[in-house]
């Protein structure tokens, strides 16, 4: 579609943040301006981030507490145990929001690309026999003793700092396949291949998520994101039906008490909780999951 004067309708912008009054800007009919968002506003859409996380973080502490109450009573001898644990890496993680809330953009901009190949060097090292750690029939853990860290959770950071440095970069070529959809997917693929082979295919949506959403507020234009997104879920549907325990998985909901303990054990406990709890549940602490 096209107006009267022959020029194509503006397309979706990303908001910029910028400190004191919005810039001027020249307008061209190819590309239309960037929309400005005063500091104060940006502040103040941080401030209530801040507390929609506080507040989720807070809840998940509680319901942590309420469901390893007894897996932690029969393995530590305590109710506290796991709760203890989880409220250590949650206060690790408020002193890391702190600092990133506090970091200059562009300093965490530079880091993109560097931060993008250390992950993808540990994906592979995740892999390498003698290097990788295995659990559950999954190589996804890197290191020695008690340290371990898992690197497919650092692609989801290094992914989402790479995407959106990539998007702001190159914003004024998001209608060009060539110069930010390819080399995002290219980027998505090889990151994906080397965690499936973990295998992880949970963190692998993720990190296509990801890439969707960023693509989206970048500006990206619709019919192109319509395009990607279903190649993406073609891609998605192949492989989650290609591996049998992934389709059992997916198909256990046919018949879930024929594999109560296996594949239909998540549908089978959800219908349990439905059946003792009803719509609101046995109240906080009082569930049979639990035991």
């Amino acid at each position: 579609m096209t107006d009267v004067m022959g020029l194509r309708p503006p397309r979706r912008t990303a908001l910029r943040l910028v400190k004191g009054p919005a810039p001027e800007a020249v307008s061209s009919p190819s590309r239309p301006v960037a929309k400005s968002v005063p500091a104060e506003v940006g502040r103040r859409d941080a401030t209530r981030l801040s507390m929609l996380a506080a507040s989720l973080t807070g809840f998940g502490l509680v319901i942590v507490l309420s469901a390893s109450s007894v897996v932690s009573i029969a393995y530590y001898g305590t109710p506290w145990s796991l709760f203890e644990r989880q409220v250590m890496w949650t206060a690790l993680g408020v002193v890391a929001f702190a600092f990133a809330s506090r970091s200059d953009l562009r300093r965490v901009r530079q880091l993109a690309v560097p931060l993008l190949v250390i992950t993808l060097v540990l994906l592979v090292a995740v892999l390498a026999p003698g290097i990788g750690k295995t659990a559950g029939g999954s190589s996804r853990w890197v290191g020695a003793g008690p340290i371990r860290i898992q690197p497919s959770e650092l692609a989801k950071l290094a992914f989402a700092i790479f995407a959106a440095d990539l998007v702001a970069r190159r914003e004024h070529l998001a209608d060009q396949i060539q110069h930010v959809v390819r080399p995002m997917v290219l980027v998505l693929g090889l990151a994906g291949i080397l965690i499936l082979k973990q295998p992880d295919m949970g963190t692998a949506i993720v990190l296509v998520c990801i890439a969707t959403s960023v693509l989206y507020a970048g500006g990206v234009r619709s019919r192109i994101l319509v395009t990607v997104m279903g190649g993406l879920l073609l891609a998605g549907s192949v492989l989650a039906l290609s591996a049998p325990y992934r389709r059992a998985r997916l198909l256990s909901f046919i018949d879930p008490f024929a594999h109560a303990s296996t594949s239909g054990y998540q549908v089978v406990q959800s219908l349990e909780a439905l059946g003792s709890g009803h719509l609101i549940g046995t109240g906080l602490g009082g569930s049979v999951a639990k035991w």
